[in-house]
């Protein structure tokens, strides 16, 4: 594999992880509730600790 090659990988790469990234921003901050309501029916989450586990996520 050539320089160029690995640099166009590395490129693709970082654009789908911030596709990814801000849709899943978008889906937290346009349907919060329902996401909320989808997630409680398995876990038992409070609010902050729903949004403290998203926020954790993205920012890693």
């Amino acid at each position: 594999m050539t320089l160029a090659e690995i640099k166009e990988l590395l490129l693709w790469s970082t654009c789908i992880n911030y596709a990814i990234l801000f849709t899943w921003f978008g889906v937290f901050i346009f349907f919060r509730e329902q996401l909320y309501r989808f997630h409680a029916c398995f876990f038992t989450l409070s609010d902050e600790t729903f949004d403290a586990i998203h926020y954790s996520g993205m920012a890693v």
